[in-house]
C-alpha cells in the first residue's frame, strides 16, 4: 500500500500515524520531507474560496482545488508524479494572501432592526408608565425590599465561603481495660514507642487492672476510598464504632488520651487545651470521660506523669 494511502485511511479511523520515540537498534534513520501535491490553476481554486466564504453554492470542488496525488485523474496505481508536483506549502501561502486581500463583509445582522427597535422602546415605555403609576411609598418600599433580599443573599454566600471545610486525619489506639475503662489514644503512625508497656505501667501502678493488658484496636481515618474526610464524617465513624463495641459491653469511664482522640469522641469543636485533665459527661454512652495527654506525648515529656497520675487519682 502506498504511504499516503495508509495515512489517509488512519485519519479517516482517528488514528495517529505511529512516530518511535527511540531509534532501534539496526534501524535506518528517519528523515523529514515534505509531502508534495498536484499542481492546479490557483486562480480557479482562490475564486472557490471567495465563492465559499460569500455563502454561494459553488463551495470549493474537489476538481476545483488541490486534489491528492492518489485521486488524480489517470493516476490509478498511487504512484507519485514529480514531474508535475509543487510543494504544499507554497500553494497554502498562495491561497491565504489572496484571501486576505479580500476585503471583509460587514455583517448586517448585528444590527437591529428598525421594528425591534420599536418593539423595544414601546416596552420600556409601557413598564416606565406602570412604575410612575404607583406611589412613591410602594416603590420605594420594593425597592428596599430588594436591596435588603439582595445583601442577605452576599451575606449568606460571603460565610458560606469564608467557613473552610476541615479535613481529619488521625489514628487511634483503642484498649479495653477491666469491665469498666475504655481508653481511646491518638496515636503516632511510623513511630515506634512503647506505648503499650506505658500503659500497662499506668493501669498496673494504680491498680486499676491485673492482668495482662489486651491488645489495641487501630483505628485509621480517613478510610481507604472514602469521599468525605471531614470531621464531621469522622466523629461519625467513631461514634458508630463505639456503638457497636459497646452494646454488648458497656462502660462507665472513657480516658481520652490526646488532641485526635479527644476531638473524635467530644467532636472537632472542644477546646482541648482547656479540657484537659478534667471530667466530661458523655451522655451517649451514660458514662464520664477524663482528657489525658497522649501517650506519646507523656514519653516525649516526663513532666507529664505527675499530672496525670493526679488527674487519674479522681477515678479512684
Amino acid at each position: 500500500m502506498h504511504e499516503l494511502q495508509r495515512m489517509q485511511y488512519l485519519d479517516a479511523m482517528g488514528i495517529d500515524s505511529f512516530v518511535p520515540r527511540v531509534i532501534l537498534p539496526q534501524c535506518k534513520a528517519a528523515t523529514v520531507c515534505e509531502l508534495p501535491v498536484e499542481v492546479v490553476d490557483m486562480q480557479n481554486a482562490s475564486h472557490a474560496l471567495v465563492d465559499r466564504d460569500a455563502g454561494g453554492d459553488a463551495g470549493f470542488r474537489e476538481s476545483d482545488g488541490i486534489r491528492g496525488v492518489d485521486q488524480a485523474p489517470g493516476n490509478t496505481s498511487g504512484h507519485l508524479n514529480s514531474g508535475h508536483l509543487k510543494p504544499a506549502s507554497a500553494i497554502v501561502s498562495s491561497l491565504l494572501e489572496k484571501t486576505e486581500q479580500r476585503p471583509r463583509r460587514e455583517s448586517s445582522s448585528t444590527e437591529p432592526s428598525s421594528t425591534e427597535s420599536s418593539h423595544a422602546k414601546s416596552s420600556q415605555t409601557i413598564e416606565t408608565g406602570r412604575a410612575a403609576s404607583k406611589p412613591d411609598g410602594v416603590n420605594r418600599e420594593h425597592a428596599a425590599a430588594e436591596n435588603a433580599g439582595v445583601g442577605q443573599a452576599q451575606d449568606g454566600g460571603n460565610e458560606a465561603a469564608d467557613v473552610p471545610v476541615e479535613n481529619a486525619e488521625f489514628s487511634l489506639s483503642l484498649w479495653r481495660v477491666g469491665e469498666n475503662i475504655q481508653v481511646v489514644d491518638s496515636r503516632q503512625p511510623g513511630e515506634a514507642l512503647p506505648t503499650h508497656k506505658l500503659l500497662h505501667n499506668i493501669v498496673h501502678g494504680m491498680k486499676f487492672y491485673r492482668d495482662n493488658l489486651p491488645g489495641a484496636e487501630i483505628l485509621h481515618w480517613p478510610l481507604v476510598g472514602a469521599k468525605d474526610a471531614s470531621w464531621q464524617a469522622a466523629e461519625q465513624m467513631v461514634q458508630g464504632f463505639l456503638d457497636g463495641k459497646l452494646a454488648a459491653h458497656p462502660t462507665t469511664t472513657f480516658w481520652l488520651m490526646g488532641r485526635d482522640a479527644t476531638r473524635a469522641v467530644l467532636g472537632s469543636q472542644i477546646d482541648y487545651a482547656q479540657q484537659q485533665y478534667q471530667l466530661v459527661e458523655l451522655p451517649n454512652y451514660s458514662a464520664k470521660a477524663i482528657v489525658l495527654p497522649s501517650l506519646a506525648e507523656i514519653l516525649y515529656d516526663a513532666q507529664l506523669k505527675k499530672p496525670v497520675w493526679l488527674a487519674l487519682k479522681k477515678l479512684l
